[in-house]
């Protein structure tokens, strides 16, 4: 059998050996959120899941974990007491979110649409007043 097909193969089964309806899962989820256009806005979090559940999360303001769950409160003491952990949390908002917030600005966030207004007059359901002004606006970001 050559190479590629093997290596295909061997995927094949291993999905099909996790892919059950019964199982756990374990996902990370690392966000940079932008408050503010100046880089001092910038809050870097990294949040660990497992079967949906926030167990663990590093928040650059806060500057350490916070645990959510019994597992994840025994990791966080351990990994707040390991400063060369902190250091690479910490590391990861100069070196993702500050370094890529040019990047985000210019190709979402500096982008505006005007919006459409209509100005119609109403009638109240309640009939105490003959008539309301209405202002909706429509198609604008943000």
């Amino acid at each position: 059998m050559s190479m590629p097909i093997a290596f295909y193969i061997c995927l094949t089964l291993i999905l099909f050996i996790f892919s059950g309806t019964d199982g756990y899962f374990e996902h990370r989820l690392a966000q940079c959120r932008y408050s503010s256009k100046d880089l001092h806005g910038i809050e870097f979090i990294d949040s660990f899941f497992f079967n949906k559940v926030e167990d663990i999360r590093f928040n650059s303001t806060v500057g350490r974990y916070v645990g959510y769950t019994e597992h994840g409160v025994k990791n966080a003491e351990a990994w707040n007491s390991d400063a060369g952990i902190l250091g690479q949390e910490q590391a990861e908002l100069e070196r993702v979110c500050k370094h890529n917030a040019d990047l985000h600005y210019s190709a979402i966030l500096d982008k505006t649409v005007e919006p459409h207004v209509r100005l119609s007059s109403v009638t109240p359901p309640s009939g105490r007043h003959p008539a309301m002004l209405m202002c909706s606006a429509y198609d604008f970001y943000p």
